[in-house]
């Protein structure tokens, strides 16, 4: 989770150590436990995922 983190501030070298596969895994659970812990993002947890599809098919719609 460390060397993910420190990636995504710049320090992208770090992925070359971590699989997709390993890196998709501790996204997850860094997104899971934000939202557990935060109560405004549970409530509005339906609201961030309807943004989140909306942006998906864009992308997809752009490929």
């Amino acid at each position: 989770m460390e060397a993910l983190l420190r990636a995504f501030y710049g320090e992208e070298h770090l992925l070359d150590e971590i699989t997709p596969e390993e890196q998709l895994r501790c996204e997850f659970l860094a997104i899971r436990k934000i939202v557990h812990q935060s109560e405004e993002m549970r409530l509005r947890l339906d609201a961030y995922l309807a943004d989140a599809e909306t942006l998906a098919k864009e992308w997809a719609a752009e490929a």
